[in-house]
């Protein structure tokens, strides 16, 4: 058995980001580059006017000046401009040759077809925006492992980029195995229990923006289950086994690992719930060995397999966010393991939630956060700062 720490550095060691694929503008919202992007343009593309007035030759002293057409954002600039004379622009219009200041419409006088100003026409350059004076062209304008949202996509579509190579979605197939396991919406039998680790899993995946995810139920047969990860690893860039991950005589999932040629990472960890979690990996794709309990399936998944799924797709910080928080009330943990217990944050503080036992559910639906406790014993008073994993980002 090996410690939270050690199995977390193993995990690390063995995580790469995954392959690159293009994907087009409209799609690549919270998506991760693979690549460094580069301007293919300057930007602005032109000298452009930054506000609604006159665009004008500018000499000293002078106040009045003849007005020679005008030009609107998307018009051409329109014919260069002599001393003496003036263009009506609009935001955004192209200047025309000639032209070094605008002069807003707020300090112009309009008489036909000239125009008298009562100031800012002694400040050359101004209001005027430089071709690439934002951006020039070839310059960098994002790196790899930019996390992209709707700001950075606004600058991609600026600088006439309609498209990027990002980290792909990885595909995901979960397994489940248990004869006890019967599917919900059905009569329960004698001796089985409501499946529910596939749905869980399912929708912890989905929540990551990964939509390629297949789901098998197996009954507990070590011919049936290596059969389906043998299929299933060639597949899957992520493979979650659940149950059957543990020693007892009908716990066939280890024996069906080891048959299908994943080699194991680490088996085994100090942690309260998931002691039995498995990791290994068979050419590129991982594997997840999660217990059959519903409670420490998922921790396992969201401290875990959720954090090989985001290393995958390209972000640079993959774990559950980390904060410190002062405890709602005292806590008192004698049990040598380390601990993740399902807690709730509330107006800036963590309480860990009754029913901690692997088999209580009700403080699974209500967590939204996982108070991570160290090995050995461990005393808090309340209002002391704890380690708390975020669940809800």
């Amino acid at each position: 058995m090996i410690s939270v720490h050690d199995a977390k550095a193993m995990m690390s060691a063995v995580l790469r980001p995954g392959s690159g694929e293009v994907v087009l503008l409209e799609k690549l919202a919270g998506r991760v580059l693979a690549e460094d992007l580069f301007s293919p343009i300057d930007l602005p593309p032109f000298r452009q006017s930054s506000m609604d007035g006159y665009a004008l030759v500018q000499e000293s002293g002078r106040q009045r000046y003849q007005v020679v057409g005008e030009t609107r954002a998307g018009d051409a600039p329109g014919q260069s401009l002599l001393a003496g004379q003036a263009r009506r622009v609009f935001t955004g219009a192209a200047l025309p040759e000639g032209a070094n200041l605008v002069v807003r419409q707020e300090v112009a006088t309009r008489d036909g077809e000239w125009v008298d100003f009562s100031a800012e026409t002694d400040q050359p350059g101004r209001f005027v925006r430089e071709t690439g004076s934002a951006v020039q062209k070839g310059e960098l304008i994002l790196s790899q492992g930019t996390l992209l949202n709707a700001g950075s996509l606004s600058f991609l579509a600026s600088c006439g980029l309609d498209q990027a190579l990002v980290y792909a979605k990885p595909r995901v197939s979960i397994l489940a195995s248990g004869d006890e396991l019967q599917a919900p919406g059905t009569t329960l039998a004698p001796g089985k229990i409501f499946e529910s680790n596939t749905y869980a899993l399912h929708a912890a995946v989905r929540a990551l923006g990964i939509e390629d995810i297949k789901v098998h139920r197996l009954p507990d047969q070590e011919q049936a289950i290596t059969e389906a990860l043998q299929r299933e690893l060639d597949e899957s860039d992520v493979l979650l086994l659940s149950g059957g991950i543990s020693v007892g005589e009908y716990d066939f999932s280890g024996r069906a690992l080891r048959n299908a040629g994943v080699d194991e990472v680490f088996y085994r960890v100090a942690q309260k719930p998931g002691m039995p979690l498995f990791f290994g990996v068979r050419n590129q794709t991982l594997v997840f060995g999660l217990p059959g309990n519903p409670a420490s399936s998922l921790v396992c998944f969201w401290e875990y397999a959720r954090w090989a799924l985001r290393v995958l797709m390209g972000f640079k910080e993959p774990g559950l966010v980390e904060v410190q928080l002062p405890m709602a009330h005292a806590l008192h943990k004698t049990a040598p393991r380390a601990s993740f217990e399902r807690a709730l944050v509330l107006n800036g503080t963590v309480r860990s939630l009754e029913g901690q036992d692997s088999y209580q559910l009700r403080s699974l639906a209500e967590a939204n956060a996982l108070l991570v406790l160290p090995e050995g014993a461990v005393e808090f008073a309340a209002g002391e700062l704890a380690t708390v994993h975020l669940l809800n980002e």
